[in-house]
């Protein structure tokens, strides 16, 4: 069974052993500061060995897919939580295709961490969703994210969607309404909604690779609630510009993320 989480937890230890955050109180430290480090970190050179180990199963992945027919394609995908707190499984959906052989979706991914899997095309056609579930900042109120994606034939580009909610039957009911949203969708999108950000990318082909950002909002993590700093937080947020339209091309998320640049 090929390894689906990745990475150290940032927990208020990890939060304790930087600099700006070495003269605080265990207990003050909230969920929020959680997030920014976790952010900080997402892509860190500390993560050594794990990373490593990352590198070493996506080559197995693209061995797998190496091993079939021509004319099949598979979906690896990436999600990094940076929600300051833990998120659990709590649904999937096969739209065509169904996971890979020797992988499984991860359950709980913690705070700071990378889940993965491979997804198989049936028909021509690799789609489907996740949902996980997490707290907010007062670790008061549920909320769901669905990531979902859509990977066709090798003459089409890939499709990724986001939908963020707090209501239990709206992930129960909604697979539909993301289906015919992802219709409509290009290889990036991004959503800020209910106190939260998330951000996902996927990459060309042959192998689609796509990587989702579940995160805070910028009120949370920033102090800064002008609409007009979107764009400039997400830079902030995955390291650099991202190429394309939110409908449009893109390329696979980039290499940094450092609050401490903004």
């Amino acid at each position: 069974m090929i390894r689906n989480v990745f990475g150290k937890a940032v927990t208020k230890s990890t939060a304790l052993s930087l600099l700006e955050y070495k003269n605080k109180d265990e207990s003050a430290i909230s969920s929020v500061d959680l997030a920014k480090v976790a952010l900080a970190l997402k892509n860190s050179q500390g993560k050594g060995k794990d990373e490593e180990e990352v590198l070493r199963s996506v080559q197995i992945v693209r061995e797998i897919c190496g091993r079939k027919q021509e004319e099949e394609f598979c979906t690896l995908g990436w999600i990094y939580n940076a929600t300051g707190s833990a998120i659990t499984l709590l649904d999937t959906h096969n739209g065509r295709g169904k996971l890979a052989a020797s992988t499984l979706y991860p359950v709980r991914i913690e705070n700071g961490q990378w889940g993965m899997f491979l997804h198989e095309q049936s028909c021509l056609e690799s789609s489907g969703a996740v949902v996980y579930e997490g707290y907010n900042s007062d670790y008061l109120q549920i909320c769901y994210w669905c990531v979902a994606w859509k990977n066709r034939s090798m003459s089409s580009s890939p499709q990724v969607h986001v939908k963020i909610g707090r209501d239990i039957d709206w992930c129960k009911n909604e697979w539909n309404n993301v289906y015919r949203t992802l219709e409509n969708s290009g290889s990036l999108h991004r959503i800020k909604e209910k106190g939260w950000l998330s951000v996902i990318s996927a990459s060309a082909r042959p192998n689609v690779v796509f990587e989702a950002l579940l995160t805070m909002d910028h009120d949370h993590l920033l102090g800064r609630s002008a609409f007009a700093e979107d764009a400039l937080l997400e830079r902030c947020l995955i390291g650099k510009c991202l190429d394309g339209e939110e409908n449009g091309a893109g390329g696979a998320l980039p290499e940094k993320s450092d609050l401490r640049n903004t």
